[in-house]
């Protein structure tokens, strides 16, 4: 009975753990690409930092 209660919650754990490397994963790719952005003056142009874009993501989308 506890390896059939092991057996069906594994895939269930591997959904959730997959679920949140994609969202770390998601994040470092935002954050590298934003530090890009920021190297070549992109953000200081419309007078942005990274820490008020990572604070309000939104402030990108008027820019």
């Amino acid at each position: 009975m506890a390896a059939a209660c092991h057996g069906s919650a594994f895939p269930l754990m591997i959904i959730v753990f997959g679920a949140m490397i994609d969202l770390f994963v998601g994040n470092a790719k935002y954050s590298n690409s934003l530090a890009i952005v920021d190297k070549c003056g992109g953000l200081s142009a419309f007078n942005l930092t990274m820490e008020g874009v990572f604070s309000n993501p939104e402030s990108l989308v008027y820019v």
